[in-house]
């Protein structure tokens, strides 16, 4: 799940450009052979647990098959992603197992 919109808490709360999503859909064709972009938007809330606040926002689902030996790389993805698209944290579902991934500091 990626947001629509950077982070309005660490950047300006504006949609992503264009180049950006070109720049995922590639990097998840060249890791993982292609991916499915679900269709619409999907409109979510979480706490943040720095502030306290919750943060509603809406994001696109990516859907992608990677065998589980190279999980770490798709996370690795999404820690770079939370940079491009200046996020907190990407939401990531592994089979049914939650993570919240940060950037890479």
């Amino acid at each position: 799940m990626v947001p629509i919109r950077r982070d309005k808490e660490i950047s300006d709360g504006k949609l992503h450009p264009e180049r950006k999503w070109r720049w995922l859909n590639e990097g998840l064709f060249e890791l993982f052979g292609g991916h499915t972009l679900a269709p619409g938007f999907y409109q979510g809330q979480w706490l943040n647990p720095k502030s306290g606040v919750p943060i509603a926002d809406e994001s696109r689902k990516y859907i992608v098959a990677v065998p589980r030996k190279r999980v770490d790389e798709l996370r690795q993805l999404l820690a770079e992603a939370c940079t491009a698209f200046q996020q907190q944290a990407i939401y990531l579902s592994v089979a049914g197992h939650v993570e919240l991934i940060e950037a890479n500091t």
